[in-house]
């Protein structure tokens, strides 16, 4: 089994189905140690490893296709003081016991708004399509578009982008703001300081690993003040340290 993140559960017998996978895998790789100790309560560590999500090797060759993307949305035909990516998601409709989706969205309108009033741009990415409309980011990012206080700065894509084509076009912006792991990843990859809004422990394990664990916030918890200070915590160490992989 590739690296990957395993649980959380819900019922015993998802625990016992995972369980009996994984006692007849020759190798089971997780990205994060919070996943080893799942594995442990399992009782299945006897051929277990931590190593990287595969995605921190993607390799990127479409710089003329990334900026064609920007261009398509308007995202270069305008003066900015910085650019801002975001990646953001329905964690509501995906997984019903989360009731915070609400104030998810204002906390991310409450930023895009601060950043716009200092004359930066964002652009909202869809780090994915589907297959249904609750995994449909272009969705949410339609909609949090609707709302925002200048609709001039704030660009979303609404094309279904390949996985370099987006880590490419990560690489144009000054910062990212990811509520999708692999959108920050591709961020990092990039050399973009990246900011990540985590949704299970998947995200937070992975940034613990790089040392990042300040630069991951809770969805469960986030609010609109939180938002706001970590992403200018995030501006400084950038200004401060801008070779440290954020």
């Amino acid at each position: 089994l590739l690296p990957q993140s395993i649980g959380p559960f819900h019922s015993s017998s998802q625990r016992r189905a995972m369980a009996a996978i994984i006692r007849r895998a020759r190798l089971t790789c997780v990205r994060e140690r919070a996943s080893l100790g799942v594995l442990e309560a399992l009782g299945c560590t006897q051929r277990a490893l931590c190593l990287p999500d595969m995605a921190f090797g993607a390799q990127v060759d479409a710089a003329e296709a990334a900026r064609a993307l920007l261009e398509r949305v308007g995202a270069l035909h305008q003066d900015a003081s910085f650019r801002v990516g975001m990646s953001l998601l329905n964690w509501g409709d995906q997984y019903p016991q989360f009731q915070g989706q609400n104030t998810y969205e204002n906390a991310i309108l409450a930023c895009i708004d601060a950043i716009t009033a200092q004359g930066g741009q964002v652009v909202l990415f869809a780090q994915c399509c589907g297959p249904s409309a609750a995994e449909d980011d272009r969705r949410t990012g339609a909609r949090i578009h609707a709302q925002v206080a200048d609709p001039r700065r704030v660009h979303v894509v609404m094309e279904e982008v390949a996985p370099d084509v987006l880590q490419a076009a990560y690489a144009r912006m000054d910062y990212f703001i990811g509520t999708r792991m692999h959108a920050v990843i591709l961020a990092l990859n990039a050399g973009t300081p990246a900011l990540a809004i985590g949704y299970l422990h998947k995200t937070r394990g992975v940034l613990e690993e790089l040392g990042m664990r300040e630069h991951c916030l809770d969805i469960s918890t986030i609010t609109s003040e939180q938002l706001l200070a970590a992403f200018e915590q995030l501006r400084r160490d950038a200004k401060r340290d801008p070779a440290a992989p954020y």
